[in-house]
């Protein structure tokens, strides 16, 4: 009697995939979109000639229609075959950015978070702002600090005004590795996210982009 075969389960399918796929050296993509140039700028500084593949786009948009608008960028480059759902990785780059004049305001937050989390999407938020993850270079901060805030503490670091879309990367590089373990202790408070300001999870994503394979500093 011929042996019958061994059925392939679609999770076996995938393993197998990925398994390929690190044996020639695949290279994992990222694809970041963010809310504003600020962002996008400083992670654009994450692209190398060798490790993981890093799109960085300025969606020019925030909440809720960033996330729509990440899920459809991936969608398209799936299908262009320039995506892999199973080993890729999607990011948007967003602020809780508090608006006590918007009712609806800590609802919008959350409903992108979901969105996101219900169509696999990573998020780095910042609550209040990004340039709070580029404080953390500077300073340790505790306290509930508004946006407009952050810009005036970098602007006394920096002995000059901060203005939106500057690009600090190279200034604050050094201090990079104080910056994701001050990120990594604001995260232990028992906030949730829409309430935890200070608090960013930029950091989980900054870490993983320079502990991917292959990975070298070009700028």
């Amino acid at each position: 009697m011929p042996k019958r075969k061994q059925k392939i389960e679609p999770w076996h399918l995938r393993e197998e995939r990925k398994r390929k796929k690190h044996e020639v050296s695949y290279r994992k993509r990222y694809l970041i979109c963010t809310e504003g140039k600020t962002e996008a700028i400083y992670f654009e500084h994450y692209r190398c000639s060798t490790g993981p593949i890093v799109v960085a786009l300025d969606k020019s948009d925030h909440k809720v229609n960033l996330v729509k608008k990440t899920i459809e960028e991936r969608n398209i480059r799936i299908q262009a075959g320039e995506f892999d759902e199973e080993i890729d990785e999607a990011w948007v780059v967003l602020d809780r950015d508090a608006n006590p004049v918007n009712r609806l305001d800590k609802a919008h937050f959350n409903q992108a978070l979901e969105l996101a989390k219900a169509n696999n999407i990573y998020v780095a938020y910042s609550n209040d702002a990004f340039e709070l993850w580029l404080l953390l270079h500077y300073q340790d901060l505790w306290t509930a600090t508004h946006r407009d805030q952050l810009y005036k503490m970098l602007s006394t670091h920096r002995n000059e005004k901060y203005e939106k879309a500057v690009n600090l990367f190279k200034e604050i590089k050094p201090s990079r590795s104080i910056a994701l373990k001050r990120a990594a202790k604001l995260l232990k408070s028992d906030k949730t996210p829409v309430d935890g300001n200070p608090s960013t999870t930029v950091h989980i994503l900054v870490e993983k982009l320079i502990n991917e394979p292959g990975y070298r500093e070009e700028d």
